[in-house]
């Protein structure tokens, strides 16, 4: 079974919580049929990325296992077949399918964009500065845009922005974290060294303080205020926080720069995670 959750990539199911924003910030979620929806949208998603990670995995697994984590992984170890791994994927391919055009065509269309571009990138696409960032930053878009999809309610555009933001700001941080590590042993992973550590601080800096101005700019959206109110701003602090926490660890020694690793690591981000939650919620159902 860990074997087989590793190979489906399942703690990086974490990912998909951006299916679930559509649901919160609409407040959908006092609905049973959008709950069941955004459920299933998210179960949808969790296959789909299943299925591209084995298809990553198995593409690069001569390259995996000179890597010095990589190596580890289920396919590039021999722990698991490539018969067993593409039987794997078929079978999450079609159930992320299935799930996705039971939910609604727009849901479907996301799916197979996500995959498409996730081919794309393990073929030619990650090998390219920038784009293979951008290609991780467009994957959280496609997420929040199969959870609206799926309860059918419209997206803030300064949510996306935002989004786009931060999710260029953890890329380039992961990217940066990895040159670190590996120095200038580049090669199984090439567009690391085509990133000079100067660009990567520079353009870290620069997304992280677009995700707060972004953020800020959505908490005064007037759809926005009508349902958190007026002093929704003031969480702009708690996420400046958070966003600088993060920044810390990934400026240590041992941190490898996976948003997912460090976000489940770190009980302070964690329990900010959870204040920042019961924050807004406090802020909806109630005159503060």
């Amino acid at each position: 079974m860990k074997t087989l959750a590793q190979t489906l990539r399942v703690k990086h199911y974490f990912k998909n919580i951006f299916v679930l924003l559509p649901l919160f910030f609409s407040f959908e979620f006092m609905h049973p049929v959008s709950l069941v929806r955004a459920g299933a949208a998210f179960l949808a998603f969790c296959c789909a990325a299943s299925a591209v990670y084995i298809f990553n995995d198995l593409h690069d697994r001569e390259r995996d296992a000179r890597h010095p984590v990589q190596k580890d992984r289920p396919i590039a170890s021999g722990r698991v077949s490539v018969r067993a791994a593409v039987l794997l994927l078929a079978v999450m391919g079609l159930a992320a399918t299935a799930l996705s055009l039971a939910l609604d065509w727009r849901c479907l269309l996301v799916t197979m964009g996500y995959a498409v571009l996730n081919i794309s990138y393990t073929l030619r696409l990650k090998a390219i500065p920038i784009v293979d960032v951008a290609c991780i930053a467009l994957g959280f878009i496609l997420r929040v845009m199969m959870g609206g999809a799926a309860i059918d309610v419209p997206l803030s555009h300064w949510l996306l922005l935002t989004i786009t933001a931060i999710s260029f700001y953890l890329g380039f941080g992961k990217r940066a974290n990895e040159k670190k590590r590996m120095g200038e042993d580049c090669q199984t992973r090439e567009v690391l060294s085509r990133y000079s550590d100067a660009f990567l601080r520079q353009v870290m800096t620069v997304m992280m303080a677009l995700t707060v101005i972004l953020y800020a700019l959505w908490t005064i959206d007037p759809s926005v205020t009508a349902r958190f109110g007026t002093n929704l701003v003031y969480t702009t602090i708690l996420v400046i926080l958070l966003i600088l926490r993060y920044a810390y660890i990934l400026d240590g020694q041992d941190s490898h720069g996976d948003p997912v690793t460090v976000l489940l690591g770190d009980k302070p981000l964690l329990f900010g995670g959870a204040a920042y939650v019961a924050v807004l919620l406090l802020l909806a159902f109630t005159d503060l």
